[in-house]
């Protein structure tokens, strides 16, 4: 006896489903037990989504949206890269899915180009109602910096026409072994001409953390460090070294006369 409760409790699950299913749509009793989720955590999903859709069909009004795979949707123009350029969809997939992984809602955008260009020249897409530009980089800082450029240059291009937000922003994966104050701080000084609000979205592949700040946070840094203690010293004596060539610079210069 003790045994047949024993193997009552242990497959519960399965009898309740197979009890249920009597009543109550297999579809319904499939979805509810394999992704069982509250009305709170529900809730924010489902606002991110109708907010990211409803950017999307804001910038391409006669686009089709298509859900590929949880928390991703995609425009129906854009899946012909999956046909006719694997290798670029893959590395999309790859690069989005750290992010969905998290929560994030993305709707990837159709390709567009501009006359002239051979490259989309635009943000791939929206994420959590923003409009996101995804770059995936190994090198230095200085690839860092260039990537970060092109990328904020391709958002801002989207929105020229577009009056429901200026708000776009930058991912990137990065795969090189880079320390994140030091990256920070490039992508602050990279923001310092340039004054469009939105988030920079940083993937560390070798230390499998992901973080985030937004323009004005990065901004502030830069302001930090012209207020600080040490670099104000730094900078009176490069003044004092400056004016000191100066001086010996402009003082009339006396001639040597040698004895023969």
């Amino acid at each position: 006896m003790g045994l047949f409760y024993h193997f009552l409790r242990k497959f519960q699950g399965i009898f309740w489903v197979l009890f249920l299913s009597l009543f109550i749509p297999k579809t319904i009793i499939f979805c509810y037990y394999k992704q069982p989720m509250t009305s709170e955590s529900s809730a924010p999903l489902c606002e991110k989504a109708e907010k990211s859709l409803a950017l999307a069909k804001i910038l391409f009004s006669d686009e089709e949206w298509i859900a590929i795979e949880p928390n991703v949707w995609v425009a129906k123009s854009r899946l012909s890269v999956k046909k006719r350029e694997p290798k670029k969809w893959n590395k999309e997939m790859s690069q989005i899915r750290i992010l969905t992984k998290r929560g994030y809602m993305a709707v990837f955008l159709p390709e567009r180009l501009e006359q002239g260009e051979t490259d989309n020249n635009c943000a791939d897409l929206v994420l959590d109602g923003e409009i996101m530009e995804m770059k995936t980089i190994s090198g230095t800082r200085t690839t860092l910096g260039g990537k970060f450029r092109l990328g904020y240059k391709q958002g801002a291009s989207l929105l020229r026409n577009c009056t429901a937000t200026k708000k776009h922003s930058v991912f990137i994966r990065l795969l090189s072994d880079l320390h994140i104050g030091s990256v920070r701080a490039k992508i602050a000084g990279e923001l310092k001409e340039r004054f469009d609000d939105g988030t920079f979205i940083c993937y560390f592949e070798t230390t499998g953390e992901l973080h985030s700040w937004t323009y004005d946070e990065l901004r502030a840094i830069i302001g930090t460090q012209k207020n600080h203690p040490i670099l104000h010293k730094q900078d009176r004596v490069r003044q004092m070294r400056l004016q000191r060539r100066l001086i010996k610079w402009r003082s009339p210069r006396t001639k040597v006369y040698r004895r023969h």
